[in-house]
């Protein structure tokens, strides 16, 4: 499958209004397809990961299931952007 580049209203606002566990597995199926990511979605989808639990706690975002459901957004962040980020004690994403 192709690469993406995602607009910021797609990936972001997708990820910030997610309703459930497993629409945050759904979405999290989109993030090795992810080649950029702007500073601002970096950021949002961050902000998004720390605020709500729907995503925090679905096995796509958090990686905590990775055999079934990749690796986690902290993965992709990395992989992305070539910056180090890391899960706090409190389960938050850190730089």
């Amino acid at each position: 499958m192709d690469r993406l580049c995602l607009p910021s209203d797609l990936c972001t606002k997708a990820v910030q209004n997610c309703k459930s566990f497993d629409d945050g597995n759904k979405l999290s199926e989109l993030l090795p397809l992810i080649d950029r990511l702007s500073n601002d979605q970096v950021e949002k989808l961050i902000q998004a990961f720390n605020e709500n639990s729907q995503i925090r706690d679905s096995y796509g975002f958090s990686g905590k299931n990775p055999k079934y459901f990749g690796d986690g957004l902290v993965h992709h962040l990395q992989r992305i952007t070539k910056s180090e980020f890391k899960l706090s004690p409190s389960g938050n994403i850190i730089r």
